[in-house]
């Protein structure tokens, strides 16, 4: 664990200042603690997390926490990027490449709010306003009935993240310093109400479904009937995607967008050619149309596998990877697709996903 403490940051009287300062502190941290490596290929030090886990690290290493000209992660850089992170909210920018090149393109908007403290105060506010709380996300029922043009969120991936776990490392000391709705009693996070199959049995698998279907169900009530709920997820277990497809047709969701995106980038440690790299974007509506077509295998075999070969193609030509395990996870993220666009049961859903590759071959041969 962290061997300094933020005791000279708590005497902060201004609790904006304060709170920003501990959140570079709290960043920092993750370069300074005894699970840090040192990667001699890069020639810096490994942050714990550029792993999801928590690693036993024979010979640890640590820098300067507060800052030198040398180094990675130190304090004095975190706070640095605490004020970068500012300055694009005051000022935003986005990039355009041509030929390679980037070109920065100023937006001339900003990411400034008022802080409400009442969430039906939104449209009474002049100008833009936000309203934060921190709540369990399988409760979302307090949000007023469709009110909300989109929802962007990001779902647990199955049994591949422990969240939890991993965010003790943060909360079991700022729990202490900052006046947020957290219950101030608990000594961890609450690990037995997350969403996480920390183990492969049904019980397990029955509450994640459970889970997110209700969380799904809490964006439903809230979106209003023209908006849209985007989210990533991948996963190479048909399990996980089992749990997906019926989350999201007992929330009442249809999914009318599907498509791969780079999640990992060129991370050393998530790169290795037995892990999933492509996540998957749903751009999901709300209301399973009625007059949805029977499902039946041959149509969607054939709306799959063309949407596969279409991807596939596309990375060959971007020059980027896209291994079995990737058009696996894409395959079963077309199938729940198309699962929550046609008239199908729930246990005939569960059939499908379970037998998918017997009945969707994943192994496509690419046509030059």
């Amino acid at each position: 664990m962290p061997w300094s403490n933020p005791s000279r940051l708590i005497g902060v009287e201004n609790p904006i200042h304060r709170e920003l300062l501990l959140l570079a502190f709290s960043d920092s941290l993750a370069c300074n603690n005894r699970f840090c490596s040192y990667a001699f290929g890069y020639q810096k030090l490994t942050p714990l997390f550029g792993l999801h886990a928590f690693r036993r690290i024979s010979r640890p290493v640590e820098g300067n926490v507060w800052g030198t000209i040398l180094g990675r992660g130190s304090f004095s850089s975190c706070v640095e990027k605490v004020i970068r992170g500012k300055r694009f909210s005051a000022s935003s920018f986005e990039y355009i490449y041509i030929k390679g090149e980037a070109h920065r393109i100023d937006t001339s908007e900003s990411a400034q709010a008022t802080i409400v403290k009442d969430i039906r105060s939104l449209t009474k506010v002049d100008g833009q306003a936000a309203y934060l709380k921190i709540a369990d996300s399988k409760d979302l029922f307090w949000l007023p009935e469709k009110s909300v043009d989109m929802v962007l969120t990001d779902p647990p991936y199955y049994d591949n993240l422990a969240y939890s776990e991993l965010a003790d490392f943060y909360f079991a000391w700022i729990k202490d310093y900052v006046q947020w709705e957290i219950n101030q009693n608990l000594d961890s996070s609450p690990i037995q109400n997350s969403l996480f199959v920390r183990k492969n049995d049904d019980d397990q698998h029955r509450k994640y479904t459970e889970g997110l279907a209700r969380a799904f169900s809490g964006c439903r009530k809230a979106l209003k009937d023209d908006g849209i709920m985007v989210f990533t997820y991948h996963h190479s277990n048909n399990k996980a995607w089992e749990s997906l497809t019926l989350a999201l047709r007992n929330a009442d969701f249809r999914v009318t967008n599907c498509f791969p995106v780079l999640a990992e980038g060129k991370s050393g440690f998530h790169s290795d050619s037995g892990n999933l790299k492509w996540d998957i974007v749903f751009v999901c509506r709300p209301g399973i149309k009625a007059e949805n077509p029977v499902f039946k295998i041959g149509p969607a075999k054939r709306w799959i596998e063309s949407r596969l070969k279409k991807w596939e193609m596309k990375a060959k030509s971007g020059n980027a990877d896209f291994g079995l395990l990737d058009k696996r996870s894409l395959a079963y993220g077309l199938a729940t697709s198309y699962l929550t666009n046609c008239i199908v049961t729930n246990d005939e859903a569960i059939e499908i996903i379970k037998h998918l590759e017997e009945k969707i071959p994943i192994q496509i041969d690419i046509v030059p």
